[in-house]
């Protein structure tokens, strides 16, 4: 069982990343697919960075429900992974935040918050409403993560 400090890191991630479910239509999705989406941004985007750079799971594959849970009992939920990226020199964070974030911008992504130079956070919408996330954390080292839009898991709705 997750203690108390994971769920809550995971829900203030989860509701940093999206607004899902509070209006927004629900994605076609399955759960496979949202995997997978998920998993093929975070990729492209390490495929940016230097040569050596590699992810670290900090959060597994996880679901979580779309809406408020008192006001909204359709079962939506969205997916979500984050990952630490290691391999980097500590002075390079920003440049490589940059890289990403032109890498994204390339690639028609929405910019929707860059929290520079106050703090590292860059978040970004895909075309397809998945939104993935670049931090600095309180050491040297860069997270990235991803959330699927909502969607049904449960076939035929």
């Amino acid at each position: 069982m997750a203690s108390w400090k994971s769920r809550i890191a995971l829900a203030s991630a989860i509701s940093s990343l999206s607004a899902c479910g509070f209006g927004n239509p629900v994605a076609d999705l399955d759960q496979g697919e949202a995997d997978e989406k998920v998993e093929e941004y975070i990729t492209e985007s390490l495929s940016t960075l230097p040569e050596g750079a590699k992810l670290e799971t900090v959060d597994g594959m996880r679901d979580s429900s779309c809406g408020d849970t008192e006001n909204d009992n359709s079962g939506h939920v969205v997916r979500y992974k984050k990952y630490r990226i290691l391999g980097l020199p500590a002075e390079d964070k920003e440049q490589n935040a940059e890289s990403v974030l032109e890498y994204w911008k390339q690639r028609g992504y929405s910019l929707i918050t860059d929290s520079r130079p106050e703090r590292l956070m860059i978040r970004v919408e895909t075309p397809d409403s998945f939104e993935i996330a670049l931090r600095g954390d309180r050491g040297d080292d860069l997270t990235i993560s991803a959330v699927s839009p909502c969607f049904s898991p449960y076939e035929d709705e």
